[in-house]
């Protein structure tokens, strides 16, 4: 159910990053001379094209992120039925899926099928399995971040405009759907999670958004974004304040139990390991990592209890605040790297901090990149916005939407196509593992199925799914 995307592009067949989306292909049916891999394969893309695009028609939001804005100002049915009838669709899709003979495939069409079954298989969990949108606001808060339309400079400022204001008018039937469909009593912690982020919307879209359009010379469009923000304004007050009172009654539990749970792990990564051996791998985990606690701490404070120099960790705050210490530390870091000769740093462009927003406060980070449908980003003589955004919760960005360091991502991708990207994948209770980056369009659908706009560290304790985005997409 938790974050990230991404999107596959026209053609599954392919696994090298691309631009803007093709037609579907027409379908092809067999003829004399055609060989039956050649058939097959034809069937193939065809059942790609077929997919990937009902999967941007039925998820909107995760259509724009990608670079389809085409579907600006469009947002899913959050409804029972507009979810059963999602349900229903990705069954089918994994049906149809199935149902091709592996041994009439190419490897890389092996590959993707795969992808397509794990793409199902992860959403059909949390829709279905898990319930996620009858039980966890976390579901819904994470397909709302209109950023995109704020930052991302990909149209003019006033295109942008329309698409957010076209947001704007869905979020009271959006916030309608969400409490009619969540379950209670829910969790203390869920309850408060919706509490903290559905109201940070409040003030956000009253005062925040209409902010960043107000150089737009249209009376209109101003007259309907101001009375499109109120309104959402409104629905997101009275989705807090329901919460709010739920909050006093909040006692639902959010443990999967384990036989679910271990149905999660192979669903949604794939993985196939008895609790007994993760428990294992856990403690053996947390009792390194205290020993190492340990040795620091009789560094830090000695003769201390572990509890007392977390509190004084804790309590030496940066000068100035989250976003100054964030701003000072991202200048230590490079300098270190370069005296060190850690790496080789391609450019002089520099990481930039600000406040991130009250609605994406519940993260540690964040990152919002350039989706991989995105090809013309209207770059500025301006300074960039911010790499790095800090309150509480800091936000990542690549600068200026960040297509110099993509196409050098791109670069190496190609260059070394038969080398897996590892990269750390966050988790909660803070550890890391390496995770292959499949390259391309397809490792793209693969790894960003999920909602949310890019790969984030969660703070809460009540959300164990893991966030990851690849860069050599």
């Amino acid at each position: 159910m938790w974050l990230l995307r991404a999107v596959a592009v026209s053609s599954l067949a392919l696994l090298a990053c691309g631009g803007p989306s093709a037609p579907a292909p027409k379908p092809v049916a067999p003829v004399a001379g055609i060989s039956l891999p050649a058939a097959a394969s034809a069937r193939w893309s065809e059942f790609a094209a077929k997919f990937i695009e009902g999967y941007l028609h039925a998820n909107p939001f995760f259509a724009v992120q990608a670079g389809r804005h085409e579907f600006d100002g469009q947002m899913s049915d959050w409804s029972a039925g507009g979810i059963a009838a999602e349900v229903a669709r990705l069954h089918a899709m994994r049906t149809e899926a199935q149902s091709f003979d592996t041994s009439t495939l190419t490897d890389a069409e092996r590959l993707e099928r795969e992808i397509v079954l794990t793409v199902a298989d992860r959403q059909l969990f949390w829709l279905e399995r898990a319930q996620s949108p009858f039980t966890n606001p976390a579901w819904y808060l994470e397909q709302l971040d209109p950023e995109v339309y704020l930052n991302r400079d990909y149209a003019p400022l006033a295109t942008r405009m329309r698409g957010y204001i076209g947001y704007l008018r869905a979020i009271p039937r959006l916030a309608a759907d969400i409490r009619a469909n969540l379950r209670t009593p829910l969790p203390p912690s869920f309850a408060q999670r919706g509490i903290d982020d559905f109201g940070g919307y409040v003030e956000f879209f009253r005062k925040d958004g209409p902010k960043v359009f107000r150089a737009v010379q249209d009376g209109a469009a101003q007259n309907d974004l101001a009375e499109a923000s109120a309104a959402a304004a409104e629905a997101m007050a009275g989705l807090k304040k329901w919460l709010q009172g739920e909050r006093a009654h909040a006692t639902g539990g959010f443990a999967l139990g384990e036989p679910l749970f271990l149905e999660m792990l192979h669903s949604t990564e794939r993985v196939e390991v008895p609790i007994e051996q993760l428990l294992e791998v856990g403690r053996a985990d947390l009792e390194r990592n205290t020993r190492a606690l340990e040795a620091t701490c009789a560094q830090y404070l000695p003769g201390g209890t572990l509890r007392a120099c977390v509190e004084r960790m804790q309590a030496n705050k940066s000068v100035g605040g989250a976003v100054e210490g964030a701003r000072a530390q991202l200048a230590e870091l490079r300098e270190f790297i370069v005296a060190k000769n850690i790496a080789r740093i391609p450019s002089d462009e520099r990481p930039q901090v600000a406040e991130a927003p009250p609605y994406n406060r519940s993260f540690a980070a964040y990152i919002n990149p350039p989706g991989p449908y995105e090809r013309r980003l209207h770059i500025r003589d301006r300074p960039s916005r911010p790499f790095l955004e800090c309150k509480g919760a800091c936000r990542v960005h690549s600068r200026q939407g960040g297509p110099a360091l993509h196409q050098r991502a791109r670069g190496l991708a190609r260059a070394l196509p038969a080398v897996p990207v590892l990269e750390p994948q966050s988790l909660e209770g803070g550890g890391a593992v390496g995770r292959v980056c499949l390259r391309g369009r397809l490792g793209a659908l693969l790894r960003g199925n999920d909602v949310g706009a890019g790969a984030r560290q969660r703070r809460s304790g009540a959300a164990h799914r893991s966030a990851h985005q690849c860069v050599a997409a």
